[in-house]
């Protein structure tokens, strides 16, 4: 059975415990915490020999319809479409959902997929999606990290995109790094190459539960 956008308990217990604020308005956190922030900067969604693709025309953004999955003996060429449909945030048709920019990661034998999803009048946010076996349709999880819309004095407040997962043996866990975007000019930063008040920064996110697998390195 293919993958559904219906509304799924997230997979993994949030973690306040690092948090930068409290919760607000009783909302549950997102799967993953904002940790630290840096510079802006454009990374490379490819892991080993597989490559994840924005398929299909979304009307109200750069994103696709579907994330298709290729694979490549060598991870340098000879791509070969392995599903058209490996993420598909629309499994009854049309183009409600857009998604793009996709990191992958194999954790405790289990394969996820965090991505940007975005629809109109809803700005990106990272979503998550998981299967067993690579070369089979990935189901959906849950919202992993989303905008702190309420929050006004964050550098995080309306849009989060762009995800890249990786293992950190300092921490002995996984984080994640996220382009982040602010409109309302609030902590303010001069940005030469953006309009108005926005800030872009790079936000560093964490989840003590996702954990290496024993003897990692």
């Amino acid at each position: 059975m293919g993958p559904t956008t219906s509304t799924k308990k997230v997979l993994f217990t949030p973690s306040l415990a690092r948090s930068k604020k409290p919760v607000a308005n009783g909302k549950p956190p997102a799967l993953f915490q904002v940790s630290n922030a840096m510079t802006s900067a454009s990374i490379m969604k490819t892991v080993c020999s597989t490559c994840l693709v924005s398929m299909g025309t979304f009307p109200h953004g750069p994103d696709g319809t579907s994330l298709a999955h290729f694979s490549s003996t060598t991870g340098l060429g000879d791509w070969k479409l392995v599903n058209a449909k490996a993420v598909d945030p629309n499994p009854d048709g049309g183009h409600k959902y857009g998604v793009g920019d996709a990191t992958i990661e194999k954790i405790h034998g289990t394969y996820y997929i965090f991505c940007d999803r975005e629809s109109k009048g809803s700005p990106y946010k990272v979503v998550a999606w998981k299967s067993k076996d690579i070369n089979q349709p990935f189901e959906y999880v849950g919202k992993a990290i989303t905008p702190r819309s309420d929050e006004v004095d964050d550098w995080d407040n309306y849009r989060i995109q762009d995800p890249d997962i990786a293992f950190i043996p300092e921490l002995g866990r996984y984080v994640i790094t996220a382009n982040m975007m602010d409109r309302d000019g609030n902590p303010g930063g001069k940005f030469p190459t953006l309009k108005g008040k926005t800030t872009r920064v790079i936000g560093v996110f964490y989840h003590r539960d996702i954990q290496a697998d024993p003897g990692k390195k």
